[in-house]
């Protein structure tokens, strides 16, 4: 049985945060699910895999048109307590070559704002970690043209 622990972190890119702070963490349309770390260390090693996305073409979804890099990102600490522990499940889809012990958990119900206990912002370029107290991020990131 899995032990909940007091707290996760779910790491985000800038373009989400208002509306996660404004309207809580929402499922994924794609799985059904919030993914979320156990420590802030392993949230800041997943941030490698964040960093990049790709811009699909419109009209051709096989066609990536631009690469986009993020400099900055977003950590949301979570208290538990009002979470159901029955829920949680271990997360699967990460490389645990590469990501050692990182335990990987996965909810599937909203997560509401009042659960957030801080919000981190974390520099991808120099490693360096604030709180975030802002109501809006800079969106930081570089676009590849392809």
């Amino acid at each position: 049985m899995l032990k909940k622990p007091k707290h996760i972190f779910h790491i985000t890119k800038p373009q989400h945060v208002e509306s996660i702070l404004k309207n809580g963490l929402t499922p994924s349309l794609i799985d059904g699910l919030i993914y979320f770390t156990t420590t802030l260390e392993d949230a800041i090693t997943f941030s490698h895999t964040l960093r990049v996305s790709a811009v699909r073409d419109e009209k051709d979804i096989n066609m990536i048109k631009q690469m986009r890099v993020a400099n900055k990102l977003y950590i949301i600490k979570v208290s538990t307590d009002s979470l159901e522990i029955s829920k949680f499940k271990e997360g699967t889809e990460h490389i645990p070559q590469f990501f050692k012990n990182a335990v990987v958990l996965t909810y599937p119900d909203k997560i509401h704002p009042e659960s957030f206990m801080e919000i981190y912002e974390l520099n991808c370029l120099n490693g360096s970690l604030r709180i975030f107290e802002e109501k809006v991020p800079e969106i930081d990131e570089k676009v590849i043209n392809l």
